[in-house]
C-alpha cells in the first residue's frame, strides 16, 4: 500500500470548499433559497436557485479568503509535482462531463423534484 504524502493530503482537503459550493447549491436547488432585493423577497428553485447558491457559496468562501487560499496551494503543488498533461487532461475532461451531467439534470428535472417533494411529503 502506497502511504500518502502530507502534500497530497492538504491537495485534497483544499477540494472540500468546492464541494462545499457544490453540495450547498444543489440543497437549495431542491429546497430552495431565499433571497431579497431592496423591499422584496423571493425564493427561488431548481436551475435559479442553484445558480443563486452557487455564486453565494463562492462569494462567501472568497469573503472568508478560503478559496483564494485554496487556488494558491493547488497551483503550487501542480507547479512543484510537475503534473504531467496527460492526467491533467483527464481530470479537465472527467470534470466537465461530470459538470454537463448536473448541470443538464438541474435544468431538467430541478423544478419537477421541488414540486414532486411537496406535493408527496410534506
Amino acid at each position: 500500500m502506497k502511504k500518502l504524502s502530507i502534500n497530497k493530503i492538504f491537495l485534497y482537503l483544499s477540494l472540500l470548499p468546492y464541494a462545499y459550493i457544490i453540495l450547498f447549491a444543489f440543497y437549495s436547488a431542491f429546497a430552495g433559497i431565499s433571497y431579497s432585493f431592496l423591499f422584496s423577497s423571493s425564493t427561488a428553485y431548481g436551475f435559479w436557485g442553484f445558480l443563486y447558491a452557487f455564486i453565494f457559496g463562492i462569494l462567501q468562501l472568497i469573503y472568508l479568503p478560503v478559496l483564494p487560499v485554496c487556488m494558491i496551494f493547488q497551483f503550487i503543488y501542480a507547479y512543484f509535482t510537475h503534473v504531467t498533461e496527460k492526467e491533467y487532461k483527464l481530470v479537465v475532461r472527467i470534470s466537465a462531463i461530470i459538470a454537463t451531467i448536473l448541470v443538464a439534470g438541474i435544468l431538467l428535472y430541478g423544478e419537477r423534484v421541488h414540486e414532486y417533494i411537496h406535493t408527496h411529503i410534506f
